[in-house]
């Protein structure tokens, strides 16, 4: 099965949640608004970036996440905190 992720810092933890939904890829505003409403549930929760990217990595047969700095309660993504890709 392929899946994408997206790995996102809030509130201290790493979530890794998914980013395809019923067949669309979303963007990472519309995966935080999903997750804001309570419909979109994150995969798991982790202490460590790393421990993240492993465990997304293991979801999916294609590793590349992307990853943001932000809170999910009202923060935004900021520019200088989007990498795209591996590390």
């Amino acid at each position: 099965m392929h899946e994408r992720t997206m790995t996102f810092k809030s509130d201290g933890k790493w979530i890794v949640v998914p980013s395809v939904v019923g067949g669309q890829q979303l963007t990472a505003s519309a995966v935080l608004q999903l997750l804001r409403a309570g419909r979109l549930k994150p995969f798991g929760r982790f202490d460590t970036q790393e421990a993240a990217d492993k465990y997304a990595a293991s979801r999916s047969a294609d590793a590349g996440n992307v990853r943001y700095g932000v809170s999910l309660l009202g923060g935004t993504p900021a520019p200088a905190a989007i990498r795209k890709g591996g590390r």
